[in-house]
């Protein structure tokens, strides 16, 4: 493949380029004047401006002649190999920047030069003092072996060999594996798709066993299943098929978040009707949850989503960020794009649920980065910029609501979901989830309860007000006493038994941060 470029033509497209390298979002020639005296800085700057003019102009100039879809990352080489022979610099001095650094050219034009721009000035800022002419030149290298090692991980046939022409010039552009291997794959939406037609039941099965009567006569014999064997022979679920166990209705609190999602699932219901009268991306707000671990945040979403019966798609947010650059944005739209081609292909709504929002909506004063500067971006548009889809909910959950930047936090409504403020509502989330365990188990199993006793926890650490906890408390002392039912010792649980689950528990956890403490002073 030979691609012909001459100086005139250069010259000719540059308007468009020194746009958007000198607009208000990059302003990279002042960036570059500031860093070293103006002679040698106007220099850089022209070989800069002429290696993304070349790109761009290698790009159109492929997609008139070659039927493949690599149009950019087969113009970055060729772009980065005459940008890096015409700078022509002898030196074995280098930088470590962009070691294991990458692009996702997958995205569309301009996203990945905009990535390109936002790597060169975090170089400067990174190296600086070091020379610019060095950072420069790591730079076209690393431009052109990035771009070729993804048309290699996407299978490129380099059966013919790559030439650019500039003017009187003929340059090979070489074919030159990465050190690192293989790019990441990029984030995988589909393990994360739930796909919901009705309102879900909590069918969480247990293997259960049956008890011989001489355990307790006075009780009839649980009806349990056999295990279940797939089609493959693999162990499938038990089933108490005469349990229907709504985890709704069992959400002790946090009125003011099943109001905002009741609301929500009726305009989902009558879609239609709002559709007709306004446009669907007003429609449907987006939400943000805040609050303390362990409050209910993760299941109230997850419960709203069973009960509006669509597609849900729960994103844990540590998973999307990416330490390749421009990455983290590429997983982020990727979600939304996922979640448009459902869509498309009839789905009628789809909610998306970003957990532990702040791994990705850092506030980007804090953090001063251009990679953070895409990723707000591209959050923004596609809640609601230009970007957003119709149809598709949005909403998050962060423990660290200050974290969050502020132009994201615009675009949520905000839903605290906190701690109960008073003994009643402790003792509300101790009795729903008795009652949840004991309607899901067909037996009583818990005895008159003194809460006084177990709120005295609450009063020396606001955690154990914590659904969560108290949830793995009173089913951790629930098990202690089957093992006493199936020693033949038969009696429900009672405070006293709680109350040692909520002292081991408290002993747990003091261990655990006398450890972390020990951790940190270096104590074995």
């Amino acid at each position: 493949m030979e691609i012909k470029l001459t100086s005139k033509e250069i010259s000719e497209n540059e308007y468009n380029t020194l746009r958007r390298l000198n607009g208000k979002r990059f302003d990279l020639e002042n960036k570059i004047n500031k860093y070293f005296s103006k002679n040698s800085s106007h220099n850089l700057f022209d070989s800069l401006s002429n290696f993304f003019i070349m790109q761009e102009l290698i790009k159109e100039k492929i997609s008139r002649v070659e039927n493949t879809t690599y149009y950019l990352s087969l113009a970055t080489s060729m772009a980065a190999t005459v940008s890096d022979y015409n700078l022509n610099l002898n030196s074995d001095l280098e930088t470590d920047f962009f070691n294991n650094k990458q692009v996702n050219y997958g995205q569309n034009f301009p996203l990945p030069t905009n990535d390109l721009i936002s790597m060169y000035i975090q170089a400067m800022e990174k190296n600086f003092p070091k020379p610019l002419e060095i950072i420069t030149n790591d730079f076209y290298k690393w431009a052109h072996n990035d771009s070729i090692s993804y048309l290699k991980s996407n299978d490129f046939d380099f059966s013919q060999d790559l030439f650019v022409v500039l003017d009187d010039s003929k340059i090979k552009v070489p074919i030159i594996e990465q050190k690192s291997g293989k790019r990441v794959a990029s984030f995988d939406v589909s393990k994360y798709v739930i796909s919901s037609k009705s309102p879900i039941e909590n069918s969480v099965k247990t293997n259960h066993t049956v008890m011989d009567s001489s355990i307790n006569s006075n009780k009839p014999k649980s009806h349990i299943k056999p295990n279940e064997f797939g089609k493959n022979g693999s162990v499938g679920p038990l089933v108490n098929s005469t349990l229907k166990v709504f985890e709704n209705d069992y959400i002790f609190g946090h009125e003011n978040v099943k109001e905002a999602f009741s609301d929500l699932e009726f305009r989902v219901k009558n879609r239609d009707f709002f559709a007709s009268r306004y446009h669907l991306k007003k429609v449907f707000p987006s939400y943000l949850l805040v609050g303390p671990p362990g409050t209910g945040k993760t299941t109230l979403v997850e419960n709203f989503a069973k009960q509006c019966g669509l597609v849900f798609i729960k994103v844990p947010c540590p998973e999307l960020v990416s330490s390749y650059f421009g990455q983290t944005s590429a997983n982020i739209h990727g979600v939304y794009q996922s979640a448009k081609k459902m869509i498309n292909n009839g789905a009628s709504g789809v909610i998306i649920f970003f957990d532990e929002f702040d791994h990705i909506a850092k506030n980007r004063d804090k953090n001063g980065s251009q990679e953070y500067d895409s990723v707000v971006t591209t959050i923004n548009e596609n809640i609601g910029g230009g970007s957003s889809v119709p149809g598709v909910v949005t909403i998050a959950a962060t423990n660290c609501y200050d974290k969050i930047d502020d132009a994201i936090k615009s675009r949520f409504k905000k839903l605290e979901v906190l701690y109960p403020s008073t003994d009643a509502g402790v003792i509300g989330i101790h009795k729903s989830i008795i009652k949840s365990m004991e309607d899901y188990s067909g037996e009583k199993m818990f005895d008159r309860i003194n809460y006084d006793d177990l709120l005295t926890f609450c009063e020396s650490d606001e955690r154990y007000k914590s659904g969560r906890i108290i949830d793995q408390i009173l089913h951790e002392a629930s098990m202690r006493n089957d093992v006493r039912i199936l020693n033949g010792k038969h009696g429900l649980v009672t405070t006293a038994d709680l109350l040692v689950s909520y002292q081991g528990h408290k002993i747990s956890e003091t261990s655990k941060n006398y450890k972390e403490i020990g951790d940190r002073i270096g104590l074995k």
